[in-house]
């Protein structure tokens, strides 16, 4: 008589071929205990394959009642038959929807993760980040080469309880929503992701702040004559999600955007300075044809106003952004203010400020010179802008200056707003200029200007501003650039809430290790356009070669790397609005992959 087997609290159980009508008893009352067994872990059945006679026990699940945000620890133990402990085995989990109706294949998991062996023989443990509410299936596996172990269990993940538990506080990733004030803190080693609010993230003083700017309006604004907002800006915790403070600056008058009958013609920028001690808020205000711009030195742990600071002479624009800059040594402020004509940007004012008494160190003022190139390098598009390492007024910007069709590296002055290097990257660009993208090394001396698209590498020194060398790392694939326009709009949209610290959020294009050993390259797809890319290209910053081709042939949107080298790897779903997240070992091995409910594409060319 050949007996059932029970692999699942939800799934039926099947009679093999045998002499049914002498083990319809037996049967039934398997079955029943089948369907009845309640799914407590500790009493979880092995399911093994059919070559396995290895058991799983002493399983446990802390915290016993999950709610979303925690991290669930799984302990268990797998033995054979003779009860002697089976070690050095492959763990992986898997977290899935209980909703699939009966009968249909499993869903896909949201989350799948490895696990690993703990000191005691054929002990192992798994940590599985449980992100959303709801029922789960948690699936287990313990493996070698030719055999397995599995078992399942419900979970039902409970919403928030305050308060939110803690995240890890060393080397968190920030990922931008595609809504407006929307941040994922992901934890690389567990793939534990928490919602925040928020405009721009930043690392200060020892800890992680997340910065909102709130205008409420005191009524109706007219579109003829604008109206009054209330301006407050808040300080969080980044890693808790914790409120620590807001700041009240009063009412702002201002005139509302052409085209618009309700979006106030203000602009702001937040910074904090490296210490932590101090935060500096920006805002502008457009009346009739001008712009008025003032400054607050604030304490962000208090929301205590400390002084402020009216900016002379006033601005004619149709538009204005703004980027504010803090020395590292939190002595001097640099606001640079880019003005916007006819969606062109048509001039700049660089503002250096005692950063304790908001005193007048130097000022330029070009706001009439659309053939000056810093008009569009002050707040460059497409790349990144950065001071060079020991100066408080020297900066690099990979941009489009104005009156050139190619990108170049910019190395400029702030105090008298000329240009001390160009390099410029026509022949890296060659007939994909929308797709160069750039890092700086972690200690600031070197630049790599990537093209994308024709996986060419630039290596440029910072210090020199020269030209070191161009090296191709990988095949040229054939794809359809988009048009500098649609490249424009995306980046002119991204500029309207403030960025995160440089190297928090996901980049479009290229990352870099800490310690600046290997690049990071996603490369567009070998064909079509607009698609996402075919995987991330690991290059060696010393020899400019490709070392590895990680994911080959996935969408690959972004890619970061976490302070301890971990890369998330960030591939969105065109047919959803949903992102799938990889976890993956420098080594190329994916340790943990999960799907986040936004589409993270709005990531890129975020800085």
């Amino acid at each position: 008589m050949t007996w059932p087997t029970c692999t699942h609290p939800l799934e039926s159980c099947r009679l093999r071929p045998a002499r049914r009508l002498h083990a319809l008893s037996a049967l039934l009352a398997l079955a029943l205990l089948c369907v009845l067994t309640p799914p407590a872990l500790a009493d979880s059945i092995a399911t093994p394959s059919p070559t396995s006679d290895w058991r799983i026990g002493d399983v446990s699940l802390t915290p016993e009642a999950p709610a979303a945000g925690d991290v669930a620890t799984v302990r268990f133990s797998v033995r054979d038959t003779q009860g002697a402990p089976v070690p050095h085995l492959s763990v992986s989990a898997k977290l899935r929807t209980a909703d699939t109706a009966h009968g249909d294949a499993p869903a896909d998991p949201i989350l799948t993760t490895t696990g690993h062996e703990l000191p005691a023989p054929g002990s192992y443990e798994v940590l599985v980040a449980v992100n959303e509410t709801g029922s789960w299936w948690l699936d287990i596996v313990a493996s070698d080469a030719l055999r397995q172990a599995s078992f399942s269990r419900l979970l039902t993940v409970d919403p928030v309880k305050p308060p939110t538990t803690p995240a890890n506080d060393q080397d968190p990733v920030f990922l931008r929503g595609d809504a407006l004030g929307a941040y994922y803190r992901l934890d690389p080693r567990t793939g534990s992701v928490a919602r925040l609010s928020g405009e721009g993230v930043s690392q200060a003083g020892g800890a992680w702040w997340i910065t909102a700017v709130h205008l409420t309006p005191n009524a109706d604004p007219d579109p003829l004559y604008g109206g009054s907002w209330e301006l407050q800006v808040s300080f969080a915790d980044a890693l808790r999600g914790q409120r620590i403070s807001s700041v009240d600056l009063g009412a702002i008058r201002a005139g509302v955007y052409v085209g618009s009958s309700d979006q106030p013609a203000i602009a702001t920028a937040v910074a904090l300075a490296p210490d932590g001690a101090h935060a500096y808020v920006y805002w502008s205000r457009q009346l009739g044809a001008g712009w008025t711009s003032w400054v607050a030195l604030v304490d962000p742990r208090t929301g205590v106003v400390l002084r402020t600071r009216l900016l002379t002479g006033g601005i004619v624009a149709d538009g204005e952004f703004a980027r504010l800059a803090v020395s590292d040594d939190s002595r001097q402020l640099l606001i640079a203010e880019q003005v916007i004509q006819g969606a062109q940007a048509a001039g700049y004012r660089l503002t250096r400020l005692d950063a304790d008494t908001l005193e007048t160190l130097s000022q330029v003022r070009r706001t009439g010179a659309g053939d000056d190139p810093l008009a569009t390098c002050v707040i460059p598009y497409p790349g990144p802008v950065g001071a060079l390492p020991g100066s408080d007024t020297t900066f690099y910007s990979l941009c489009t200056p104005t009156g050139s069709s190619d990108p170049a590296l910019v190395i400029w002055d702030a105090v008298s707003g000329s240009v001390v290097h160009r390099v410029d990257l026509g022949a890296l660009a060659g007939g994909a200029a929308s797709f160069v993208d750039g890092v700086a090394t972690p200690d600031g001396r070197r630049f790599y200007a990537v093209n994308t698209v024709t996986r060419q590498v630039a290596e440029i020194d910072l210090g020199q501003g020269q030209l070191q060398r161009t090296v191709s790392f990988g095949p040229d694939p054939k794809v359809q650039s988009p048009s500098n326009w649609n490249r424009f709009f995306d980046w002119l949209l991204g500029m309207v809430a403030p960025p995160a610290a440089a190297g928090v959020l996901i980049e479009h294009g290229v990352a870099i290790a800490p310690d600046g050993s290997a690049l990071y390259v996603v490369s567009p797809a070998k064909t079509g356009s607009g698609g996402y890319g075919d995987g991330v290209w690991e290059v060696d910053s010393q020899t400019l070669q490709a070392t590895r081709h990680l994911l080959t042939g996935q969408p690959v949107a972004g890619v970061v790397v976490a302070p301890h080298g971990r890369l998330a790897v960030i591939a969105s779903d065109q047919e959803s609005d949903d992102s799938q997240i990889s976890l993956v070992q420098p080594d190329g091995q994916v340790v943990i992959s999960l799907t986040l409910p936004d589409d993270l594409s709005a990531t890129i060319g975020a800085r």
